[in-house]
């Protein structure tokens, strides 16, 4: 057993969103925690910890559809029914308020876009180069969190209420089309990841299993957030 204390992970900034972490020992067992951590490398994967439930089963092609329109609706509703002083609040778990943590949540999708054609490149040559090309990322792991962070400080300057769920549309309709557009053979490419970036980052991940992430960084993200929105 360990309790959730607000402590950042070993070698993880301090500006990273992810820094709510646990006491555990160099290695703590998936069946025992949920999750599996190391002091070394920090996050390998995230599992149900802290009341965040993260499925581990292989999507299929209209799973990820109907996940994608869940997340969507998700967006129309908080952003409509959030007060202007929710929006201010800050979230349980995060440095950022409310505004701020729906605009990172709007950023995994947009990264999700950004990665899809790197895996289809990468997933076609040798495993060495996606190896090194993780490796390359997760050098820079500090530097990432700080500017993550940041960005999503600046990003919800811009883009928020009208303007956010436009973006948010437009994402989403974007990466229906994408993900129609694959083959069999274009969804199981797969390249080495920076696991050191998001806990959510496998050390290998197929096409189909970014398209998954968006909604796994937006599931996660969802349950930090203190809207306090009405029942309907």
């Amino acid at each position: 057993m360990f309790s959730l204390v607000r402590r950042r992970c070993p070698g993880q900034s301090r500006w990273s969103p992810h820094a709510v972490t646990s006491v555990l020992p160099a290695a703590v067992r998936a069946s025992d925690a949920g999750a599996t951590y190391s002091a070394a490398g920090g996050w390998l994967h995230d599992n149900p910890v802290g009341g965040v439930q993260v499925s581990q089963a292989q999507p299929d092609r209209q799973a990820v559809h109907d996940e994608l329109e869940r997340a969507r609706h998700a967006f129309h509703e908080m952003v409509r029914d959030a007060s202007p002083a929710a929006l201010r609040r800050r979230t349980d778990g995060t440095r950022w308020t409310n505004r701020q943590l729906l605009f990172h949540m709007l950023l995994g999708y947009l990264v999700v876009r950004t990665l899809l054609p790197l895996v289809r490149t990468l997933g076609r040559l040798p495993d060495r180069v996606s190896l090194t090309f993780a490796g390359v990322l997760n050098a820079g792991t500090r530097p990432f969190h700080l500017v993550n962070y940041l960005g999503a400080c600046g990003g919800a300057l811009v883009l928020h209420d009208r303007r956010l769920i436009a973006r948010v549309d437009r994402t989403i309709a974007a990466l229906h089309r994408q993900l129609d557009q694959e083959t069999d053979a274009s969804l199981a490419l797969r390249m080495h990841f920076p696991t050191g970036w998001d806990p959510y980052f496998a050390d290998t991940m197929s096409v189909l299993e970014v398209y998954h992430y968006g909604t796994q960084h937006f599931d996660h993200h969802r349950r930090q957030l203190t809207l306090d929105l009405p029942r309907r």
